[in-house]
């Protein structure tokens, strides 16, 4: 049986870093204005959110029929979380679209993480197992932090 302290090394005051574990830990985070979303629903309508959004994100936001600052703050929050999952997977030569990133509202009412296609290819080219979500909106200001966590490959400079 694995020990925890056998995974994580107890940090000592000659080993304050984890470089040799074999764990890969990425964070992105994101902020945007409700306001803006809001607005570009308001301009463009359907043709925007079906390439920012699923139509699974837009439902559990209110649906296509919701007027657009009733779904501007969920989609916001969507938005971000978005962004913040792109920063984690730091791409380079793929450029995932909005759409290879879906959150999904899981039974507990958190957010989980669903990668398609180019999302999907980064973080199986960065080892990245898993996606951890948290968003949140209030007023005119929405955010999101996306922690990720995979192994450590023999070639990995992170």
């Amino acid at each position: 049986m694995t020990k925890t302290a056998d995974i994580f090394p107890t940090p000592s005051r000659h080993n304050l870093s984890l470089a040799d574990s074999p764990f890969v830990l990425r964070v992105g985070i994101d902020v945007q204005t409700v306001s803006a979303v809001a607005d570009s629903i308001q301009r463009h309508g359907r043709r925007y959110l079906d390439r920012v959004f699923s139509p699974q994100e837009v439902e559990t936001c209110g649906g296509y029929d919701a007027e657009p600052h009733e779904l501007a703050p969920g989609l916001t929050a969507r938005f971000c979380a978005k962004e913040a999952v792109l920063k984690a997977l730091r791409p380079l030569n793929i450029i995932p679209e909005w759409r290879d990133i879906e959150l999904v509202r899981m039974p507990g009412g958190w957010v989980g993480v669903n990668l398609v296609r180019g999302a999907k290819t980064l973080a199986e080219e960065n080892h990245l197992l898993n996606f951890e979500i948290s968003m949140s909106h209030d007023n005119d200001i929405a955010m999101a932090t996306a922690v990720a966590i995979g192994f450590r490959q023999p070639e990995d400079e992170s």
